[in-house]
């Protein structure tokens, strides 16, 4: 109440106003002079008249930062953060710093403070993967009082993702659903990108469970905003699941289309990121659909060889993978276990059907080693696939791992 009084009366005095000219006609004199000595407390009416008398935010005076504080730390912050790793320990660190101090002083009154907090747990998560999950929720709650759908929405996301990377794809799923029917009543003040993004998320994790409905329900509701809006945004990942979807299931008709829309859209963004997706999916569908191995090995060299294949890197595992298939289905089972000899799990892939595809390659591994009578690797490989898909969708790629298993373990 003290503090309050002070920078109510701190204020006024740098805006050159009387008591009498602060208290006008909203509120007495006397009780204004008692407000600012600590000796009352306003009301929530009383204080939002004074705010307005004096022309700031009522966070101005309820909290020692003014709003306008919060926004250059804010807009500071921002900046630091918006392509930050989530291994960058040294921003992480500047950003908890920069924030730690505030937290015992922020309200979920503002915009700004909302944010600074959702900031902060963030980055606290980062550094010590503990998750205080009361206070994002308070988060939560604080965007959808200020009517911040697209951010409410964003935490979600977080969510959502901290279960799709556990494969837990059902409870991941039920927070996006959840997320829907929060945002539904007010859809008007969600801006389409955020939709896109929303029925994107929902299309992947309908995929994770093979619900065929749901999945086609999602996709139309986002390529209807895209045809209708001309937006771009997430197209290319839309067909990228798409055709790998099509692929595991050895649909060569819609495989063929999906690739033509994929690179289509690759040839016209010029974003080298895209056109790394691009060019594994091609390589994908000759591996798996046209089966012209020879190609696949050219396509992988000649990929790498580009000046643009500088996103190749962190997806090198999957390159590899379609190599090592592709030589043992020419029948070179030397060459096939050198160049996957070395492969784990990466640590980006979290859906079924990418690690279907990754785990066959154990399996193919595993036959390979059979044909040249190593046994006990045969076995140790196939039994390392068999129980790492025990309980995916079935796709084109369990098949094969349970045809392996079969032909090594029998």
């Amino acid at each position: 109440m003290s503090e309050l009084g002070i920078r109510i009366k701190k204020i006024r005095k740098e805006k050159n106003l009387t008591l009498q000219q602060l208290a006008g006609n909203g509120i007495s004199k006397g009780m204004l002079s008692l407000i600012e000595n600590g000796k009352a407390q306003p009301s929530m009416e009383s204080l939002h008249y004074i705010a307005e008398q004096l022309g700031v935010e009522v966070s101005s005076l309820i909290n020692e930062r003014s709003l306008e504080d919060y926004r250059t730390i804010l807009a500071e912050i921002e900046a630091d953060s918006k392509e930050i790793r989530t291994d960058d320990e040294e921003v992480i660190r500047s950003i908890l710093a920069r924030t730690e101090h505030l937290q015992a002083k922020l309200t979920f009154d503002t915009y700004e403070e909302i944010r600074l907090k959702e900031i902060y747990l963030l980055m606290n998560y980062y550094q010590s993967k503990e998750f205080d999950d009361t206070s994002f929720h308070e988060v939560m709650d604080g965007y959808e009082r200020i009517h911040v759908y697209n951010r409410l929405l964003k935490c979600y996301h977080f969510l959502g993702e901290l279960s799709f990377s556990q494969q837990d794809y059902h409870n991941a799923l039920q927070l996006m659903k959840e997320a829907e029917q929060r945002v539904q009543p007010h859809w008007y003040l969600v801006d389409q990108l955020s939709q896109l993004d929303l029925y994107y998320v929902l299309t992947v994790l309908y995929a994770a469970i093979n619900d065929q409905k749901n999945t086609e329900h999602y996709l139309q509701q986002a390529l209807a905003i895209a045809k209708n809006e001309k937006i771009f945004y997430r197209l290319d990942d839309f067909y990228r699941l798409l055709l790998i979807q099509a692929i595991s299931k050895l649909d060569k008709e819609k495989s063929m289309f999906y690739l033509q829309k994929l690179k289509l859209l690759d040839e016209f963004s010029e974003d080298p990121l895209m056109h790394t997706y691009a060019a594994y999916c091609e390589i994908h569908y000759v591996n798996n659909i046209e089966q012209d191995y020879e190609s696949v090995h050219s396509l992988i060299q000649a990929f790498f060889e580009e000046d643009e294949a500088e996103f190749g890197g962190f997806m090198r595992e999957l390159f590899m993978c379609e190599e090592a298939y592709a030589y043992y289905m020419q029948e070179d089972f030397e060459s096939a276990i050198s160049i996957s000899k070395d492969l784990t799990i990466p640590l980006y892939l979290n859906h079924p059907i990418d690690l279907s595809i990754f785990y066959r390659v154990f399996a193919v591994r595993a036959l390979c080693y059979q044909s040249l009578n190593n046994i006990e690797a045969a076995k140790r490989d196939i039994l390392y696939a068999k129980d790492g898909v025990k309980d995916y969708p079935k796709n084109a790629y369990t098949d094969f791992i349970q045809d392996a298993y079969v032909k090594i373990i029998n």
